[in-house]
């Protein structure tokens, strides 16, 4: 697959293929490719190596200091040193520390059955849908990027967290 520079904010063009289609309806529910808009001019579009040399960079502390990457990897806690409850169900609802802080200064947590916890964060624009986990130790990783037909919702989009079990699942 031919390498493509990232498309960086306030440059605001379609993006050069091949690229993943990803569409919005209409008024009367036709559906539009919103490539052929230009993107948002606050938007950065990158491709799914991009997203994993950057997660690489940021794990492996040659993107961040030692203290702010440890940062990455910490959720608020309380006095007994265990996660604080988490009152919006939606995130923050698998795994045995279900309905308890997830999220660190940048990052969400999601454990797997396996008890290995992955760290990571999804992102959306009108269209699209990504994100980014990998284990701290970066044995294992997962990116990827959906074309959706849909407005982005609130929350972590529920695809992530399928992909992710289905990748790193028992």
């Amino acid at each position: 697959m031919r390498e493509t520079q990232p498309v960086m904010p306030g440059r605001s063009r379609p993006v050069p293929g091949p690229r993943l289609p990803g569409y919005l309806p209409t008024g009367d529910g036709t559906p539009v490719d919103v490539n052929v808009q230009g993107g948002l001019p606050s938007g950065m579009t990158s491709t799914t190596g991009d997203l994993d040399r950057f997660v690489s960079g940021l794990f492996d502390g040659r993107l961040l200091g030692p203290a702010q990457t440890e940062e990455l990897f910490t959720v608020p806690e309380g006095p007994d040193g265990r996660p604080l409850p988490y009152a919006d169900g939606s995130n923050c609802n698998t795994g045995p520390g279900r309905g308890t802080a997830c999220y660190s200064v940048g990052l969400m947590s999601v454990p797997l059955p396996d008890g290995t916890v992955l760290w990571g964060k999804t992102g959306s624009d009108p269209g699209y849908r990504s994100g980014v986990f990998a284990s701290r130790d970066l044995t294992r990783r997962a990116v990827y990027a959906t074309g959706t037909s849909a407005a982005p919702a609130g929350g972590a989009p529920a695809v992530s967290l399928r992909l992710a079990l289905a990748a790193f699942g028992n």
